[in-house]
């Protein structure tokens, strides 16, 4: 028996507490922390838009990082009107922890470690769906370098799933993905001056299946959360596209 598969993750939520505005932004940050059945507690911001409504984008951090560096990422949607989630992935940020066997995770070419992430992921699907405010369909993930494949991953557990957004997106070099539902729409992005991550965004949606999926190239040297940063524009493009 596989032991990762004996620790599904619960939506038993710990605390939600509304913080003041983050880095001078218009944006509320809920503090949202949500216990895993193998007993990690993680932490994630959601970010309501004031109107109430509005789309719902789930945002991942890459490998070794953590939510706060994409805190930026979260208020300018946020600022666009889409609702977004923020979580420290495990192993990562607020929700590490050297006592717990898996709660320092940071192995993202192990199938079955990424299949564990994905259903972290589903305890903020059912806090997210307690929320009144968000929509019930037409959700997106948009996810940075190597948490691709957890993006990927999680598109197959959750229906409510239609759109990814992967930025530079990193992938193992022998790579089995899941299936990508026919009704989903996937937009890839990098810079073309990053060899790795431009190799990998053109093995990836040469993979995919046909239909919705869109890539794009740009001329910038940077990934990931610096990508957007030279290029803030691409928050309108995605923006847009994430509302559609």
């Amino acid at each position: 028996m596989n032991f990762l598969r004996l620790f599904p993750a619960a939506a038993m939520l710990l605390a939600a507490t509304v913080l003041p505005e983050v880095s001078g932004s218009s944006a509320s940050r809920i503090i949202v922390k949500i216990a895993t059945e193998d007993s990690l507690r993680m932490n994630a911001g959601y970010f309501p838009t004031r109107s109430g409504a509005g789309p719902f984008c789930l945002l991942l951090h890459d490998r070794g990082s953590e939510g706060a560096p994409l805190g930026f990422v979260a208020a300018a949607l946020n600022r666009r009107g889409i609702h977004v989630i923020l979580p420290d992935l495990r192993g990562h940020g607020l929700s590490y922890d050297r006592l717990n066997p898996l709660g320092t995770f940071d192995d993202y070419s192990n199938a079955d470690l990424i299949a564990l992430l994905a259903d972290d992921l589903l305890a903020y699907s059912n806090f997210a769906s307690r929320q009144e405010a968000l929509p019930d369909s037409g959700w997106t993930v948009m996810a940075m370098g190597e948490s691709a494949l957890v993006a990927l991953d999680y598109l197959q557990r959750e229906p409510r799933v239609r759109r990814l957004v992967l930025i530079s997106p990193l992938l193992p070099s022998e790579t089995n993905w899941p299936s990508v539902r026919e009704d989903a729409e996937l937009l890839l992005l990098a810079c073309d001056g990053d060899e790795r991550s431009r190799e990998d965004l053109v093995r990836l949606y040469l993979e995919l299946p046909e239909g919705g999926k869109r890539m794009d190239l740009l001329a910038c040297k940077s990934r990931g959360r610096g990508l957007l940063r030279q290029q803030p524009e691409l928050l309108d493009r995605i923006s847009e596209w994430m509302s559609r």
